[in-house]
């Protein structure tokens, strides 16, 4: 069964790089509202530091301290897995003195340009995610991807389609009625134009039958920027990750119509796209890339940090707490995901006339 793996991200502000802490150090976003949950336990930790003495590459690449960049607003999804990664890596010690910067702007291109350009001298590693691929790709910036080398694709993200619960869209049928019938009519709430709520909508209206060329789709900035949008009447559908809904759907805000994963999630009993006869499934990934000319010493060091950091069960537990599924997939396979959704996304982009 073909995925096709669908994300968003919009970075729009511009300025200088924000030194991210980890959670623990920091009480500035939501990340640490949540309760802690920790990372791994002092035998995992001791068994990780333990194990990395068996590899060669990492004690041939020794590195005094690691960024881990995203051209991405504190907060995102690509934000919060680069906390959570540096996290893990000071907890276990596989690459202490590790930290999150982000540098957002222009659609994600101004962090991407600095990360492969060298303009920030410290070793360092990119996560970016589909949501942040989507608006490079409708920016036709994202050869700057070929700066970079794949390194590990880590977790990912359903996302639920909603309605307000007193919404006259009372199922899943209604929806697909009324998209086949006239699509302009309803007013899709997302993120930004290219990202993972955009594709969704518009992958959704190809699944449905209808012309992605009409979708209404309207572009908003913040992660609850959907929600908001329907309670104040503003849109009749939206979509984000489920992490960002979760709360909502819980509370009857919102009533959930579909859930893009192949099962339905765990915890919430939300239909599929396929149990409701709509052949589509995605997923919102997020992967960890490094710098194409790296040091093959310094890549195998990463590589087996990232690999050792996706087998703890602290970070297993981390990822079910926020809705992350465990995808992790090497470089190879990374790799080729990479180059197969730019080239889906940039037919995407032609065939809903938008770029």
């Amino acid at each position: 069964m073909a995925i096709a793996y669908l994300c968003l991200r919009n970075a729009r502000h511009s300025g200088a790089a924000r030194v991210r802490p980890c959670p623990r150090d920091s009480g500035a976003d939501e990340l640490t509202t949540r309760r802690p949950l920790p990372l791994v336990d002092r035998r995992a930790a001791l068994a990780a530091v333990a194990g990395a003495a068996l590899y060669p590459a990492l004690a041939a690449a020794q590195i005094a301290s690691l960024e881990i960049f995203t051209v991405t607003e504190a907060g995102d999804g690509d934000d919060q897995l680069a906390r959570a990664i540096a996290e893990g890596l000071n907890t276990t010690r596989l690459l202490p003195n590790s930290g999150a910067v982000g540098v957002p702007g222009d659609g994600g291109e101004k962090g991407l340009v600095q990360f492969v350009s060298g303009a920030r001298p410290r070793p360092g590693l990119l996560v970016l995610g589909l949501g942040s691929l989507g608006p490079l790709v409708l920016r036709k910036a994202d050869r700057g991807l070929d700066g970079c080398r794949p390194l590990a694709l880590l977790v990912g993200e359903a996302q639920p389609i909603v309605v307000l619960d007193k919404s006259p869209i009372r199922t899943f049928e209604d929806l697909k009625r009324t998209m086949r019938e006239d699509p302009g009519r309803l007013r899709w709430a997302g993120r930004s134009a290219g990202g993972a709520d955009h594709q969704l909508v518009l992958q959704a209206a190809i699944a449905m039958g209808a012309d992605p060329t009409r979708v209404n789709y309207i572009a908003g900035d913040e992660r609850t920027e959907a929600s908001i949008k329907l309670m104040r009447g503003e849109a009749d559908v939206a979509t984000a990750d489920l992490g960002d809904l979760s709360a909502q759907i819980r509370g009857g805000v919102v009533r959930p119509l579909a859930i893009s994963s192949a099962q339905r999630a765990a915890n919430f009993d939300i239909p599929t796209f396929h149990e409701q006869g709509v052949p589509l499934t995605f997923v919102n990934w997020r992967g960890v890339f490094a710098r194409r000319r790296i040091e093959q010493a310094f890549f195998e060091r990463f590589e087996e940090a990232m690999r050792t950091l996706s087998q703890l069960s602290g970070w297993r537990q981390l990822s079910a707490a926020r809705n992350w599924l465990d995808i992790y997939a090497p470089e190879a396979d990374f790799a080729r995901l990479v180059a197969a959704e730019r080239a889906r996304l940039k037919a995407l982009f032609e065939t809903a006339q938008i770029g």
